[in-house]
């Protein structure tokens, strides 16, 4: 409990800002929803639920880990130095689990996987949808590194914003900046994903597979303007596609291990 209890402080200490991110999209929602459920329908997406239940998670789950670690000093300091001879329905089922090495090891392993699917906005490098160039993204192999490069503007909004000047309306555009925002995991500049690529002057000149382009320097963003995102699975839908058939088949196996028992 206190190591994943650590490993949930490391990922909010680092994807923060996706934490508190997804916490003030839920507030928004949730003060939309009671001053006006029109506009929230109008606005809310499923898409974003996955920022909300992931944040809820990291808080439950540090939550849940210190009342569990807290509990349990408390009743080590009632029984004393001589514990109870009698034990629970629960101790005694959890004392018989735990000496199947094979169902402590299958639980870590399921509770891994879905604590990855509950965290994935956190852990996702980047925003998974922005493949506009599928001729550099397409059919990458996994453990890759796709090299992209940042423009000047700036990505629009997908829903519109009110011009209002009402107290609904401006919670309505708060929550959509804010949606938008998370949907981008803050990177809300626009990209071309390439090849790779060479600045000579005033010109920027791109690779992209097969196809080469230029564009002047002035529309890409000031400074550092390369990024580097590396990729554990494939980008494209494979990843998602080995990820479900991984709970799919977990879903079986205990489906089959719980009817032969």
């Amino acid at each position: 409990m206190v190591r994943r209890c650590a490993y949930f402080l490391a990922l909010i200490v680092f994807r923060f800002p996706l934490f508190v991110g997804g916490l003030k999209s839920l507030v928004l929602s949730l003060f939309l929803l009671l001053i006006s459920a029109h506009d929230f329908v109008e606005i809310f997406t499923t898409d974003i639920l996955e920022f909300w239940v992931g944040s809820l998670y990291l808080i439950f789950g540090i939550v849940g880990a210190y009342f569990f670690a807290y509990r349990q000093y408390r009743k080590a300091l009632a029984e004393g130095p001589l514990r109870r001879s009698s034990l629970s329905l629960w101790q005694l089922a959890w004392r018989s689990f735990r000496k199947r090495t094979v169902a402590v090891v299958a639980l870590l392993i399921t509770g891994a996987l879905y604590s990855v699917a509950l965290l994935a906005p956190f852990l996702a490098p980047f925003e998974p949808n922005d493949q506009q160039d599928f001729t550099v993204t397409a059919f990458q192999p996994p453990l890759s590194t796709l090299t992209a490069l940042k423009l000047r503007a700036q990505k629009s909004f997908s829903i519109p914003l009110r011009e209002e000047s009402t107290l609904t309306a401006q919670l309505a555009n708060a929550l959509i900046e804010q949606n938008w925002w998370l949907r981008l995991r803050g990177e809300t500049e626009q990209k071309i994903f390439v090849t790779d690529f060479r600045v000579e002057g005033e010109k920027v000149f791109l690779q992209q597979d097969f196809r080469t382009r230029e564009l002047p320097r002035l529309d890409f963003a000031d400074g550092n303007f390369v990024l580097k995102n590396f990729i554990c699975l494939a980008p494209t839908n494979m990843g998602a596609i080995f990820l479900a058939a991984s709970f799919m088949a977990h879903a079986s196996h205990s489906r089959s291990g719980f009817l032969s028992s």
